[in-house]
């Protein structure tokens, strides 16, 4: 089977059905190619303001499901004591948390309501760029697929599948990784996003729906145990460790249904070149510390989406401008990380705060 379109996005993400959102409203021609999902969604706390970014794309916030408003976060990161952060009467509104299952569910429904072509299950093997187009050749449900687009656009997250395959190299800056697990709150859980400092990492706790909340803790690779069976019994060790998280989870949750996810700093060289650009966490990821993961994707679409209709159109000028921002930007988060780990204030520092504070890594 074979399909062409304008723009040819890649992807499950935020950032790609937010680009097919966001590129609906400038007519182009898309489809959105659905890579299988092999893992456990993480980032499930939103900061005030993501509502007006999702406006700024045309997706009103308010239509998605699963997510529930909250007003303010707990942490233990530099200070003997918990500290709370209110977000009432921040300008930019109240906070969220998503149940990453039903959200992105949501978010694929809008993609889909605002007309682009969707084809799930989507399996690349092949990429190349021609002259005028870029030729995208893979599976789906074992049968052979090939699509052609004037512009392709590499929204597959951290695994960056399409910027790989025609030669881009992906830079990791650390080995973060986190180990999470959903299980039954406690009647002590509230709807704030907990933060604490542990000796060889760091936790947080997020309340995903009335009774279930989702516990990560996120520490570099090598510091882990080999296999599932050590890793699990370590995070149950490490849980039982803490003073907030512990609180906010039934404890033995999670002793079955741990998952695993790629958390490093990442950077995409190059961003893009003639026929394809990558968005999202697939053109640079950040230490979920950050807590910006969706508004970024959301942003990044945004901004891409304008400046494809402007080359579509046959100026140029805006996506060169778009890369060229993006370095500087990623300079920007890196600092603002390194500050944010130098403030925090663990009972003991391991290895883990050793290579923060020092500025290296294996």
């Amino acid at each position: 089977m074979k399909i062409e379109v304008d723009v040819a996005i890649l992807g499950n993400s935020v950032a790609a059905n937010s680009l097919a959102i966001a590129l609906a409203r400038t007519g182009t021609e898309t489809v959105v190619l659905g890579t299988p999902r092999r893992n456990l969604s993480y980032g499930e706390h939103l900061k005030p303001g993501v509502t007006a970014i999702a406006s700024s794309i045309g997706l009103d916030f308010a239509s998605l499901k699963g997510s529930r408003i909250t007003h303010g976060n707990l942490s233990l990161w530099g200070t003997p004591e918990p500290v709370a952060v209110s977000y009432l009467g921040y300008p930019e509104g109240s906070g969220h948390n998503l149940d990453r299952d039903v959200f992105d569910k949501s978010l694929r429904t809008a993609a889909n309501r605002f007309g682009s072509l969707r084809i799930d299950g989507f399996k690349i093997l092949v990429a190349r760029v021609d002259k005028e187009q870029t030729v995208l050749t893979g599976t789906l449900n074992k049968c052979a697929l090939q699509v052609t687009a004037k512009l392709a656009v590499d929204a597959s997250g951290r695994s960056a599948a399409l910027g790989r395959r025609l030669g881009a190299r992906v830079i990791a800056h650390d080995r973060l990784l986190a180990l999470g697990a959903i299980g039954p709150a406690t009647r002590e859980c509230d709807t704030r996003l907990a933060l604490e400092a542990a000796p060889d990492g760091w936790w947080y706790a997020v309340p995903i729906a009335e009774d279930r909340v989702i516990a990560v803790f996120l520490t570099d690779s090598d510091l882990l145990p080999a296999g599932m069976a050590k890793r699990c019994a370590l995070w149950k060790d490490e849980l039982k460790r803490t003073r907030l998280i512990a609180s906010r989870m039934s404890q033995g949750a999670g002793e079955t249904y741990l998952h695993q996810a790629d958390s490093r700093s990442l950077w995409l060289t190059p961003q893009g070149a003639r026929g394809w650009i990558a968005i999202g966490d697939a053109a640079m990821a950040f230490d979920p510390i950050s807590g910006s993961g969706i508004t970024k994707a959301m942003a990044d679409a945004g901004e891409t989406a304008e400046a494809i209709a402007c080359q579509l159109a046959g100026d140029g000028g805006p996506m060169a401008r778009l890369l060229a921002r993006r370095r500087s930007r990623f300079e920007s988060y890196l600092a603002e990380r390194a500050a944010i780990y130098r403030a925090a204030t663990p009972p003991e520092r391991g290895e883990f705060w050793s290579r923060r504070l020092t500025h290296t890594q294996p």
